[in-house]
């Protein structure tokens, strides 16, 4: 963090910095310290997207004002990256969290739309569907999850929740 304040003290208007100490006290579980730079991040550059995805990122992967602050960033992240399918993801995973569940299937449906066969979206897909309660639907998105992982984690994740579900692929 020493390192961290320097950068900040000489580039106060480098909102990467703001980023780099959210990450780092995020990681050390101070998460009010994290916040607020990843909140002056979005002040530095309002129309800077990637300064909102980081925001909202951070309060969906902690869980930590999620509402309204998370929402409200991933909202914006994707106002100014229209058509990302990963920032569509990250509004639909904020409001599945926040139990919108309606309003979660349009995002995720949109990006599955954009980036068919992504593991990540799918997961979330069959996430969305089983808490729904349409369980077929659900595993089925999940078993193309499977399908479609190259990545490691996401493959064991796709799996486990299978598994959990009585499905054992």
């Amino acid at each position: 963090m020493i390192y961290l304040q320097k950068a900040l003290t000489a580039n106060p208007d480098a909102l990467v910095w703001e980023i780099e100490a959210g990450n780092t006290l995020s990681e050390l579980g101070d998460l009010a310290s994290a916040l607020g730079h990843y909140q002056a991040a979005a002040k530095i550059d309002p129309q800077a997207w990637a300064a909102w995805r980081a925001l909202a990122a951070f309060c969906v992967t902690r869980n930590y004002e999620l509402d309204p602050i998370g929402l409200s960033a991933a909202r914006q992240a994707l106002k100014l990256n229209q058509g990302s399918p990963a920032l569509m993801d990250l509004l639909g995973t904020a409001l599945m969290m926040t139990n919108d569940l309606d309003e979660a299937e349009y995002y995720f449906l949109a990006a599955d739309a954009a980036d068919p066969h992504q593991p990540a979206i799918l997961i979330h897909l069959g996430q969305l569907f089983l808490s729904k309660g349409d369980n077929e639907k659900g595993l089925e998105y999940l078993r193309q999850a499977v399908e479609f992982a190259r990545d490691e984690r996401l493959l064991e994740m796709a799996k486990n929740i299978l598994s959990e579900n009585g499905v054992n692929e």
